[in-house]
């Protein structure tokens, strides 16, 4: 809980504010039945209303079933045992709080006091509410918790009103964005009030240095209102950010960025200087090249006539690829491509796209706007597990073996998708683009790189990008599983780093010759921004290519990648 001794303590560790603090604005009143905005609270054991003053806190729950338990986070837990209201608090009764049940009807009053609370008019309190609908430990679905405006809030402590209907109303405490400073200078958090609201609660933010993963000391504090921490100056290749706040849990209460040291230009890195392309790279993907054009297509061509569209019509494509393993993909071509006998009318350009990890890639129908679309799934991907199921943790299956490392046999699956389509009439077969986010970003990048005919490539925020530096810079995600691979500390490091110095996509990234977009999230945690950097500062000098780094964002595929995509191939194809 908050206490003011503690925040009065803490805010003296605050420092390098980008704009002053600002008291608090009123928190929204409401005396309407303001529950029935979740439609969802249908199902959930109850309806609950908090009302509170300077002195107390009151909540009333109504329609409660009997096995139903309440918990306010942190504050106490109310529920009926053996046929008795109880309330407790870490576990143990509460006396001071007076909690009365009735007929499905249950009213709390307790003092801030009860609840380790100095309360003075104006603090601001954030509040969680938990439903088990059960009796035990059993939640409501996380859809039910995510429509309750219960579920997170904020409450105001008043001295000009008694108890009323002033229900929480924010679900985040504050807005934040990561700043990595891309063109030099220091990396910073910047807090912001949350837009509706206009409300910042109390934020901490943790520095830390990154390559020993040891925490700063430097913790600074802010006490609300917009607020700007920059990264301290450290000698290590890393630094990072942690930020918390105080009373919230998951998402809205902390989050975790690791950037490039202060100075360090994210948009002009190249990568870790000591990871080099291995000398027998080229060779190694020759050899898989040659196993794939060993194996015949085998397509199979099945259309879909009920997914069809106004301009499109859809088709199932299984092919075969490298170790025996068939893999499918999702093919929409124009309907007016064709005559009425099935002949070929009209070429078209083609793209294909690829999927996220471990996720399908459905169809996909540029057609109004003049494309074909291959939406291929790679081994193991969406419809493909009907011939080869994917294993739990592919990005670590075989990896002891670059041969037979789950990564080689599906680029070689994405080769083989365009062989498929250069093979297609009615595909104008100069005009191919390659397009994909994340995982779908790294095998767009090594399709451009190891697949003849390509004409132009589009990687939104690319997995499997200059692992010695994403291993530090990630905080989400497979890849800083790969630590103990790059210190040595790992069983088979170095047959592992072998294999891996072959699949990175900033090594395949030089072979690249086609025009190339490279899309990254500044804030991203599982593709960091340094990454895609590097990916694209390796591209040949006299390759066509552009960056974009779009502030603000996480591992996502925004509307300013989609509409920079969508350019790029209206430009080079």
């Amino acid at each position: 809980m908050i206490r003011l001794a503690a925040v009065a303590l803490l805010c003296l560790l605050s420092f390098a504010l980008a704009a002053p603090t600002r008291p608090f604005p009123a928190v929204p009143r409401s005396s309407e039945d303001w529950w029935r905005s979740a439609p969802a609270l249908a199902i959930a054991p109850g309806r609950l209303s908090l009302a509170w003053d300077v002195k107390r806190l009151c909540v009333h729950v109504s329609d409660v079933p009997p096995t139903a338990r309440v918990t306010l986070d942190g504050w106490f837990s109310a529920g009926i045992v053996e046929g008795k209201p109880t309330l407790t608090r870490n576990g143990k009764a509460m006396t001071d709080v007076v909690f009365t049940a009735d007929s499905g009807e249950w009213n709390i009053e307790a003092p801030w006091s009860a609840l380790g609370i100095d309360a003075t008019s104006g603090l601001f309190l954030p509040v969680h509410i938990v439903w088990n609908a059960g009796g035990g430990d059993k939640q409501l679905p996380a859809e039910v918790l995510s429509y309750n405006p219960l579920t997170w809030g904020v409450v105001q402590l008043s001295a000009e009103s008694g108890p009323e209907g002033c229900p929480p109303t924010l679900t985040k405490p504050f807005v934040y964005r990561f700043d990595i400073s891309p063109y030099g200078g220091r990396p910073s958090m910047v807090i912001e009030p949350e837009p509706v609201a206009g409300l910042c609660l109390p934020v901490e933010v943790t520095f830390q240095t990154v390559s020993n993963e040891t925490t700063d000391v430097q913790t600074r504090r802010t006490p609300g209102g917009p607020a700007r921490f920059l990264v301290p100056a450290v000698k290590t290749p890393f630094a990072g950010a942690k930020l918390i706040a105080p009373g919230y849990a998951g998402e809205a209460g902390t989050a975790e960025y690791h950037s490039l040291a202060p100075g360090r230009k994210t948009a002009e890195f190249k990568g870790d200087p000591n990871w080099t392309v291995p000398a027998d790279f080229d060779a190694f993907w020759s050899r898989a090249k040659a196993e794939l054009d060993a194996v015949p297509q085998n397509a199979k061509v099945t259309e879909v006539p009920n997914r069809a569209t106004k301009t499109g019509r859809l088709f199932r494509v299984d092919l075969d690829s490298i170790g025996g393993v068939r893999f499918s993909g999702w093919f929409f071509v124009p309907r007016d491509a064709f005559h009425e006998d099935g002949s070929v009318a009209k070429r078209y350009p083609a793209v294909q796209v690829m999927p996220g990890y471990g996720a399908e890639e459905p169809p996909l129908d540029r057609t109004a706007s003049g494309y074909i679309t291959f939406s291929v799934n790679p081994r193991g991907h969406g419809p493909s597990a009907d011939f080869w199921p994917l294993p739990d943790n592919h990005l670590t299956y075989n990896i002891e073996d670059a041969e037979k490392y789950y990564y080689r046999g599906a680029y070689m699956d994405c080769v083989r998708a365009i062989q498929f389509l250069q093979s297609r009439p009615e595909v104008d077969t100069k005009r191919i683009g390659v397009e994909g986010g994340s995982q779908g970003g790294a095998f767009a990048l090594a399709s451009a790189a190891l697949a003849p005919g390509v004409a132009a490539c589009c990687a939104n925020v690319p997995f499997l990008s200059d692992f010695p530096t994403s291993i530090h810079t990630c905080t989400r995600g497979g890849i800083p599983g790969f630590r103990g691979v790059f210190d040595g500390s790992a069983p088979n490091a170095d047959a592992i780093r072998r294999t891996l110095s072959y699949i990175d996509v900033r090594h395949l990234a030089t072979r690249i010759h086609v025009p190339t977009l490279i899309c990254v999230g500044e804030m991203d945690r599982t593709c960091p921004p340094n990454g895609g950097s590097a990916d694209f500062n390796c591209l040949p000098t006299a390759t066509p290519k552009r960056l974009l780094l779009v502030p603000g964002r996480d591992h996502e595929v925004p509307n300013e990648m989609r509409e920079a995509g969508a350019d790029w191939f209206r430009r080079h194809m």
